[in-house]
């Protein structure tokens, strides 16, 4: 099943909603979701990512659990220490809506 996400082969896919109308706080959880997929595929803990960061294991937690938007640096150095492209983390529902114009 395609959940609208470009995870690597040895993450499993996080369980969204399958909400295919999704809004941002929606996207944002999705977003969360991915990451901590990936970061739980690495073994890493939430304060292992958010020292490799520069930020705190809390506002990883927030993150994953969508109740922080993350702004495109850092999702980008998340990325980038859990060695995955960018686009990964991001909800393919959110790429087209980037690609269409829409906010």
């Amino acid at each position: 099943m395609d959940h609208g996400t470009n995870l690597p082969e040895d993450v499993p896919s996080p369980k969204f909603l399958e909400n295919s109308e999704a809004g941002d706080e929606h996207l944002i959880l999705m977003i969360g979701e991915a990451v901590l997929s990936i970061r739980k595929a690495r073994r890493m803990t939430l304060k292992q990512l958010g020292d490799a960061i520069g930020r705190s294991g809390a506002l990883i937690s927030n993150i994953e659990k969508g109740k922080t938007e993350v702004g495109v640096p850092t999702l980008f150095r998340i990325s980038q220490i859990l060695e995955v492209p960018l686009r990964t983390l991001l909800p393919d529902l959110l790429l087209e809506k980037l690609q269409n114009g829409s906010h």
